[in-house]
Order: structure tokens, then C-alpha cells, then sequence
């Protein structure tokens, strides 16, 4: 009896092999898909609109006020009463005579809005990363510097405290 069972087992394995019963396919593997940009620190490209550099979406028409951050984020815009814009890279705030407010140095801010050509205002608007602040004219001393440590544009007050500083300054827009 054991022989018949034995002669059973052996003729259905090759008819299962025969039918094709084989094991389940198995998925393939994923790939990936190789980064576009040679910008380490981009952000992943937005399928619905095609960036720039900076890895935001690019915008087809910016307004001319905008507080959009220019590519690299380590450069600034000013902005005049008239709306006449003017981008400043870190370079060119080096560039500038350096003053001290306690233990920050960088250019006054009077020097970077006549390099950015304002010459005259009644307020000027900072906008960072933390938030914004609107100073008036009497408020714009040779103790309101930017302070360029790090690579990175921080408005810094004198009598303010450090916590209240405006950090990653990406503009300045004059009224």
C-alpha cells in the first residue's frame, strides 16, 4: 500500500510540473530615481510647477513687493517706496564698512539701503525667518547693524535682546 502512495505522490509532482505550477512571481524591485540637481541641499522638485535653483517653486511673475527669498537664501532684497527692487548677495554686505553693536559686527543698515538706493523713508520693514519688524526713521541708528555670521543675515538692535533679533533677514522693503 505504502508503494501506491508512494507511485501517486511521484505522478502528481510531475504533473504539477508539467501544468506549470510554479511559485508566485515575485515583485521587482523598486528603483530609485537619481537626483536631478546637483544642489545637495535642493528640495525634491514639485512635480506641478518646475523649480529653480533654490529648490522652491519657481514663480512665473513675482510681485514686485514680494518677500519671496531669493536663490540661496543667503542674499537680500530691498525694496523702495517706488517698488524698485534691488538684490544684495552676501558679498556685496561684506563689501561694506563693518560696525559693532556688543559683540555682533556688519554693515549699519543706513550704509545697505544707500548701496540698495533709498535714500530717503519713512519706515522700513525687515522680514526673517523668525518674523518682522517695522522700524521707523529715527529708530535707524548707527547701532542697527546686520549681522552676517554664519553665512546667514540677522538684524541685530542695540538695547534689544538677542531673542528679539530678526533672523535670516531675506528683506527689507522702505515706505
Amino acid at each position: 500500500m505504502s508503494r501506491v502512495i508512494f507511485i501517486f505522490i511521484a505522478i502528481f509532482a510531475v504533473l504539477a510540473l508539467i501544468t506549470g505550477c510554479e511559485e508566485a512571481p515575485t515583485a521587482a524591485p523598486a528603483t530609485a530615481v537619481p537626483p536631478t540637481s546637483s544642489d545637495s541641499q535642493a528640495y525634491p522638485p514639485v512635480v506641478s510647477a518646475p523649480a529653480d535653483q533654490s529648490g522652491y517653486p519657481a514663480q512665473a511673475n513675482p510681485p514686485a513687493n514680494s518677500a519671496y527669498p531669493a536663490p540661496g537664501g543667503n542674499s537680500l532684497q530691498i525694496i523702495a517706496s517706488n517698488g524698485q527692487a534691488t538684490t544684495m548677495l552676501l558679498a556685496d554686505l561684506n563689501a561694506l564698512p563693518k560696525s559693532s553693536v556688543g559683540s555682533e559686527s556688519g554693515p549699519k543698515v543706513s550704509d545697505v539701503i544707500k548701496l540698495g538706493g533709498i535714500s530717503d523713508f519713512a519706515t522700513l520693514a525687515f522680514t526673517g525667518s523668525n518674523g518682522s519688524i517695522t522700524l521707523t526713521k529715527d529708530k535707524v541708528t548707527d547701532q542697527v547693524i546686520l549681522s552676517l555670521a554664519n553665512n546667514t543675515i540677522t538684524l541685530v538692535l542695540n538695547g534689544t535682546p538677542k531673542e528679539q533679533w530678526i533672523k535670516d533677514v531675506s528683506g527689507i522693503n522702505a515706505q
